[in-house]
């Protein structure tokens, strides 16, 4: 082979090894973009599975800000969503049927939750301790338009006293590569549960008075 042939080849052999390596990191940066959307999505899925859950199965539902969370709230909206909601299927009025849950949208972009068993009545629940303490179960999220990120709604005049009314979740789970965001707004209300036409639920409320 003469000189000039060897250059062309090496020319050619670059040019190729080039093509290939781009591809090669294109494909790695498609694939880690996917990857981190869909963990977006099941982070964003997982907290509003667990909210849905809770809500539907609430025998309370309560929506504070987190800055006067020790302040009765009522029906409004607030960055707060506090439920007491059933556990297991057994006694109403065991403390064991009954779980105190709760979510907190932080100002720095943190979703706080708290899981805890309902108390015996006349002890104060873990869920009413400073919601900034709570464990991060999202990062990233914030607030969905310009409602706030939870709502409790008045129950319907048709539904027994003992069912709360319907919350809305409006949230935002912003993924750190700046991919897409996972928009989560919805409605969810209790469900009509057995065994509960009249009873008191066991166990102290979920937030404090």
């Amino acid at each position: 082979m003469t000189l000039v042939e060897i250059l062309v080849a090496s020319m050619l052999s670059l040019f190729l090894l080039a093509l290939v390596g781009g591809l090669f990191i294109r494909s790695m940066q498609a694939n880690a973009a996917v990857r981190a959307t869909t963990e977006g999505t099941n982070a964003a899925r997982v907290q509003f599975d667990a909210i849905q859950q809770a809500v539907r199965l609430a025998v309370e539902t309560e929506v504070r800000t987190g800055a006067t969370f020790t302040t009765p709230g009522g029906s409004g909206g607030g960055d707060l969503l506090i439920v007491k909601t059933r556990r297991t299927e057994g006694l109403v009025g065991d403390n064991a049927t009954w779980r105190c849950m709760g979510w907190y949208l932080a100002g720095d972009g943190t979703l706080r939750a708290a899981s805890v068993p309902t108390p015996p009545v006349g002890s104060t629940p873990v869920t009413a301790t400073d919601p900034t303490a709570w464990p991060v179960v999202a990062e990233d999220v914030e607030v969905l338009g310009a409602n706030p990120a939870f709502i409790a709604h008045d129950p319907s005049p048709d539904v027994e006293a003992w069912y709360p009314g319907s919350v809305s979740i409006a949230l935002r789970f912003e993924p750190q590569d700046g991919n897409a965001p996972v928009n989560v707004a919805t409605t969810v209300s209790p469900r009509r549960q057995l065994q509960l036409d009249g009873e008191i639920p066991g166990g102290a409320k979920c937030t404090a008075t």
